[in-house]
């Protein structure tokens, strides 16, 4: 059986933008007002970040996003919720939108660890855009794997990215943690993100590898976490899933970063019944945290 929380811990740690146009609850309007208010104000961020000529970092584009992820993570009445989310409209550009999403976050990324590594004396980690918000995931993830009594002696990281912010703090958080591999198929991020570490003297601990995820071994695992943008679609994302869990050592821990409400705008959600399986524990962040936390185990 899984075992669901909804976390609002550390809410109060550090502040989001407050230059948004979110629309928030009032006792004005009916829920379908909101709605459709809502609605509205996503097609408009989407129509600009679509029609946009680039998706690199500029005060525009980080609005935009900081625009949206506000919008995302502000709490709303669930019914208002699946409304949104059911919305014809919505259902039609949500690919498009977190491929969007996908593209500026790698972006973004991939300045910072290209800057952090050329101007270290200049630039610190913790400047870093979203910084707390993966200081909080990264905690709020140890706390799940060790309140279930998981070993996190040696980790896999799928999907790691040029700026592998969730191996360093879990190497930083925890120092039971002695070995994470860190698995993208990009040339470009490996490459960013092996200087950074480098320069961090994280070497020892944080190692990487440019392949397919499909074409890495995960035996020896106590854990493989799965990066939310990991797998086009779900059936890339399933067959992912299965080679994970075929070659999964019986006892380690499959841990997803998944999405859930107007988050889902952002990241899909996914579930963990795949056959091998003990779903465990689902984790939904109710502050500023985007990703929702699922694990299972091996069996």
């Amino acid at each position: 059986m899984t075992t669901e929380y909804y976390s609002s811990a550390g809410s109060n740690e550090f502040a989001v933008a407050s230059a948004t146009s979110t629309v928030t609850t009032t006792p004005m309007f009916s829920s379908a007002t909101l709605s459709q208010l809502l609605v509205t104000e996503i097609k408009r961020l989407y129509q600009a970040l679509a029609t946009s000529s680039s998706l690199e970092p500029s005060d525009n584009i980080n609005r935009l996003f900081t625009e949206l992820v506000n919008l995302c993570i502000t709490r709303r009445d669930r019914g208002m919720t699946r409304i949104v989310l059911k919305h014809p409209d919505i259902r039609t550009l949500i690919p498009h939108l977190r491929l969007l999403c996908a593209t500026g976050e790698y972006l973004l990324e991939l300045q910072w660890a290209l800057k952090l590594v050329s101007d270290h004396d200049k630039y610190k980690l913790s400047d870093f855009t979203y910084y707390d918000n993966y200081r909080l995931l990264v905690r709020l993830e140890l706390h799940a794997l060790l309140g279930i009594g998981a070993s996190i002696r040696h980790m896999v990281f799928i999907g790691s990215g040029p700026l592998p912010l969730s191996s360093i703090e879990m190497v930083r958080q925890a120092s039971a943690v002695e070995r994470i591999d860190n698995v993208d198929k990009s040339n470009e991020a490996i490459a960013a993100s092996t200087a950074l570490t480098q320069q961090l003297g994280l070497g020892e601990k944080l190692k990487y590898h440019c392949r397919d995820a499909l074409d890495f071994n995960y035996g020896s695992a106590d854990v493989v976490v799965l990066g939310a943008l990991v797998g086009s679609d779900n059936h890339e994302k399933k067959q992912l899933l299965c080679h994970i869990i075929d070659q999964m050592k019986t006892g380690a821990i499959l841990m997803v970063r998944s999405a859930h409400s107007l988050r889902e705008l952002l990241y899909p959600s996914c579930k963990l019944e795949q056959p091998g399986l003990e779903p465990l524990v689902e984790i939904h962040p109710q502050n500023e945290v985007v990703n929702s936390v699922v694990l299972a185990q091996r069996i």
